[in-house]
C-alpha cells in the first residue's frame, strides 16, 4: 500500500491552532466527517508510505493442502491488478510466470466484459 502524507499548517481559521485532543475547544469540528472538506483544504504534501500487509504465516499452506485436494483456489480483491498479482505469486496462487498476459489475472472491467460462458 502507498500512502501519501499531508498537512495544513494554518489551522487558526477553525481555532484549532492549539489542538491537544478531545477536550480541545475545536474538538467538535474534528469529530464531525460532514466537515473533514472544510479542513482539508490547502494541505501541503509532507512524504508518501509504503506499508506491506503480509499474508498470514498459514495462508501458502493452506493454498498447497487445497491444492493437494483438488480444490482451485481464487483470490479476489479490489487491489490494483499488479499489487494483486504479486500477492497471489507470493502464496503460491500463481505461479512466477503467469500474469495478465497469460490469462491467469483479470481486472474488474475485464471480468465485466466476460460472457457467462468465460
Amino acid at each position: 500500500r502507498t500512502l501519501a502524507l499531508a498537512a495544513r499548517f494554518d489551522l487558526k481559521d477553525f481555532d484549532l491552532h492549539d489542538y491537544t485532543g478531545p477536550s480541545h475547544k475545536g474538538h467538535a469540528l474534528l469529530s464531525d466527517p460532514a466537515n473533514f472538506a472544510k479542513v482539508e483544504v490547502g494541505l501541503t504534501f509532507v512524504g508518501m508510505v509504503g506499508l506491506q500487509d503480509p499474508p498470514r504465516e498459514t495462508c501458502k499452506g493452506a493454498i498447497e493442502e487445497c491444492r493437494a485436494a483438488g480444490v482451485s483456489v481464487i483470490m479476489i480483491t479490489g487491489d490494483n491488478q499488479i499489487t494483486a498479482e504479486a500477492i497471489a505469486t507470493n502464496i503460491g496462487i500463481l505461479k512466477s510466470s503467469n500474469s495478465a498476459r497469460s490469462g491467469k489475472s483479470f481486472t474488474g472491467k475485464e471480468l465485466d466484459e466476460m460472457s457467462e460462458n468465460q
